[in-house]
């Protein structure tokens, strides 16, 4: 369930939902996947939205701003999935054009994890340079099921998770059981993305469209 529990499609309306994504990559191939549910705002104009809309607050309809994403009581959720606190902060998505390295999977722990960093594969950007800001992302897992907190990195809306994973070698599917708020049109997709898992972190690469591949580090707490 996406590490990012929650990524998918070319990055589905989950995908950067997961990540409260604001972007703001120049990047022709990583700009134009969709924004999230969780209150991205882009400023690539090819970019398209998938419930809230791009430079809008998310689905849960909130107008207040979250500077360091963490903040656990931000309008949104009702808490319906689960009842996690937000432990992570937003941090910043970096470009690289270096080729993505090859998921080799592992087994994962259960436990409680935070996302703490992120970085763009296989960007035309230039080197180093900012592709968008994640919000705060905390999640725990526990056998097969996981359930996540997102907080928008500036729309400070609140979305809360649950689902079910499955893993073969380094391939990862996760399908959502719950979102809250709900998002518009139901239930995603299942997710599809290659991974690694350590006994103390868990790594998720999921592919933005042409040679782009987003990265998502999560710390286990």
């Amino acid at each position: 369930m996406r590490f990012a529990f929650f990524f998918g499609a070319v990055l589905s309306t989950a995908l950067l939902g997961g990540l409260g994504l604001a972007a703001c990559s120049s990047d022709s191939s990583a700009s134009s996947s969709s924004s999230s549910s969780g209150g991205s705002s882009s400023s690539s104009s090819s970019s398209s939205s998938s419930s809230g809309g791009s430079s809008s607050s998310s689905s849960g309809g909130s107008s207040s701003s979250s500077s360091g994403g963490s903040s656990s009581s931000s309008s949104g959720s009702s808490g319906a999935c689960n009842t996690l606190t937000q432990l992570g902060t937003s941090f910043d998505l970096l470009n690289t054009q270096a080729a993505a390295p090859t998921a080799v999977g592992g087994a994962v722990v259960d436990g409680t994890y935070v996302a703490v960093s992120g970085k763009v594969w296989g960007s035309s950007s230039a080197e180093g340079s900012k592709f968008g800001t994640a919000g705060a992302l905390t999640l725990k897992v526990t056998g097969t099921t996981m359930e996540s907190i997102t907080t928008g990195a500036t729309s400070g809306v609140v979305t809360r998770r649950k689902g079910t994973y499955s893993v073969s070698g380094a391939d990862y599917t996760a399908t959502e059981t719950c979102v809250d708020p709900p998002p518009d049109g139901g239930l995603p997709a299942p997710t599809q993305a290659k991974y690694d898992a350590t006994p103390t972190s868990m790594t998720l690469y999921l592919p933005l469209g042409g040679t782009n591949v987003l990265a998502i580090v999560y710390a286990k707490q």
